[in-house]
């Protein structure tokens, strides 16, 4: 049963800090998103050099490249007057709610701080630590510890928030965009 919060969520933002790989790997678990919500727009936030790789996801309707995700380790300087403009790009888009996947070793926080301030309501990412209120739907990194493949920890971020899980975990990059 999908939680009551999700039954009225129409535009989510996916984001995603990384690779090529780690994007790829992030597939199954967008996959499930649309499985579990089929009504929802699914735009997913990447650097521009995972632009390529980004339009090639089934799952993804739209794509969103900004270049403050490609800084050194995917770390985002919260403190830079250069965020304004995604922070306001965001905005405009008017996202229900926004799901964060940093790599491992990330905090999702400065991505939540930059989603809080385009008034994204509904915040999902995982950490150790707690961020207050910058994540609104916060679960603890260890409690997705045994699970050690990128895609089986994500999966497990939906399940952890009521989004169900699957065993369909094969990356798919298949489709070709116009």
């Amino acid at each position: 049963m999908l939680p009551d919060e999700w039954r009225t969520v129409r535009k989510i933002l996916a984001v995603q800090v990384g690779n090529v790989d780690e994007l790829i790997k992030l597939s199954p678990t967008l996959k499930q998103l649309k499985r579990v919500l089929p009504e929802v727009t699914i735009a997913l936030l990447c650097s521009p050099q995972l632009s390529r790789v980004a339009l090639s996801l089934p799952a993804v309707d739209e794509v969103l490249l900004h270049w403050a995700l490609a800084q050194p380790e995917g770390v985002l300087d919260c403190n830079s007057l250069a965020l304004l403009p995604l922070i306001e790009m965001l905005r405009s888009q008017q996202f229900d709610a926004a799901i964060l996947f940093p790599q491992a070793a990330q905090s999702p926080y400065p991505l939540a701080y930059v989603c809080y301030l385009a008034e994204i309501p509904i915040r999902v990412g995982w950490s150790d630590e707690f961020g207050g209120g910058l994540l609104s739907h916060w679960v603890k990194a260890s409690d997705l510890e045994e699970i050690s493949a990128e895609a089986d920890r994500s999966l497990g971020l939906l399940e952890a928030i009521g989004l169900g899980c699957t065993s369909d975990r094969q990356p798919d990059v298949s489709r070709e965009r116009a």
